[in-house]
């Protein structure tokens, strides 16, 4: 990465002038084809494409052209555009091409999918341009919803119909990208599924007795699970149960940042006062929820719960100056690299880690201090 060092003004600053730092930084970063650098997903070690970092870093040069009309963030915009909108992006013309590893989708199941169609949203908005809108939409659409078990089945980049994706926060974050689609979109359908998605939420969400999301759709065993157990010693099991416990402490800011985006489109959907949706909002405000994010390493390495329990809070309950101050503090803390103006501190994959910046975006201005 580009190296450089912030002013010692950077040390009592606020957040949209940290944004247009990073933002300013990463455009030295873009090549001439308007492509990000590609990260590797984190911890998951997934040989990835440009689009997904391009996708962000769209949304984040938006938002810093919006904090200081620099006609080099506005290109840099038009060229992030310009890309995922290309050939290379889609190039059998179905949907974006995420990830390049053997044996596993190139789609990068409905998440990829989702991070492209909500940059592309905000690009029509930007840019006052239908093209992106139309592009969304096509992408969105190929995708089969399925009335019966309320989900999206995964479509690859070939055009061949997939089984479903039973990530949950896959399946929410489809659903919250469409939901931004839908406010432009003329589409009656795109509405209508995700509308019959949510009066399904309370059978798909599952939840830990302290209100944690689980990460899968269905955490209770299969019949093949079954059979394993059988013959693997109980204490495997177990570990596994801890290991996906330990995964979904990492990921419950980032499935509530998407609930956030969703109530931000259905304001009176009756899914809100469900006594099992209320709990997970306890656990985000809780001690013990504090306590469990700040080592795991699906949290501030990855996922960037002081951008995204911010955000959850001020969307669904309220929160307050100071409480908002450590949120964003401690992503600073944990994640702001001062020699590169960007958040790839203590980050396996500082490319996806700086570009992630961009959930930030949805927060409203905050001083922060180091």
């Amino acid at each position: 990465m580009v190296s450089g060092r912030f002013s010692r003004s950077i040390m009592q600053t606020t957040l949209y002038q940290v944004i247009l730092q990073s933002a300013k930084k990463a455009c030295e970063l873009q090549s001439e084809t308007g492509a990000m650098p590609a990260g590797h997903n984190g911890l998951y070690r997934d040989k990835e494409t440009p689009v997904r970092n391009t996708s962000h870093w769209l949304i984040t040069f938006i938002k810093a052209y919006g904090i200081q009309a620099d006609p080099i963030l506005k290109n840099s915009a038009k060229k992030a555009l310009s890309y995922l909108m290309g050939q290379d992006t889609r190039p059998q013309q179905y949907t974006f091409w995420h990830r390049d590893v053997p044996g596993k989708d190139k789609c990068n199941g409905l998440m990829g999918q989702a991070w492209t169609i909500e940059a592309l949203v905000e690009a029509a908005i930007f840019f006052n341009d239908e093209a992106p809108l139309k592009l969304a939409e096509e992408v969105f659409l190929l995708h089969t919803f399925n009335k019966k078990a309320s989900l999206w089945h995964r479509r690859d980049t070939d055009g061949r119909k997939l089984s479903f994706d039973l990530t949950f926060n896959h399946q929410l974050w489809f659903a919250a990208a469409g939901g931004l689609l839908s406010k432009l979109s003329h589409t009656k359908e795109i509405k209508a599924s995700i509308e019959h998605f949510m009066e399904h939420l309370p059978r798909l969400l599952n939840i830990y007795e302290n209100g944690l999301i689980c990460h899968l759709l269905k955490p209770h065993l299969s019949v093949k699970e079954v059979v394993k157990l059988i013959l693997k010693p109980l204490p495997k099991y177990k570990r596994i149960e801890a290991e996906r416990y330990y995964k979904a402490i990492g990921y419950h800011s980032f499935n509530m940042y998407a609930f956030g985006l969703l109530k931000g489109i259905f304001k009176n959907h009756i899914f809100w006062q469900t006594s099992g949706f209320k709990r997970t909002i306890s656990y985000l405000s809780s001690k013990e929820y504090k306590k469990d994010v700040l080592y795991n390493v699906y949290a501030y390495p990855y996922n960037p719960p002081g951008f995204e329990v911010p955000f959850a809070m001020e969307v669904f309950s309220s929160i307050n100056p100071k409480e908002k101050a450590f949120w964003v503090n401690s992503q600073f803390h944990h994640g702001l690299s001062y020699e590169e103006k960007l958040f790839s501190k203590g980050s396996k994959d500082p490319y996806t880690a700086s570009a992630r910046l961009y959930e930030a975006t949805r927060l409203s201005d905050i001083e922060v201090e180091f």
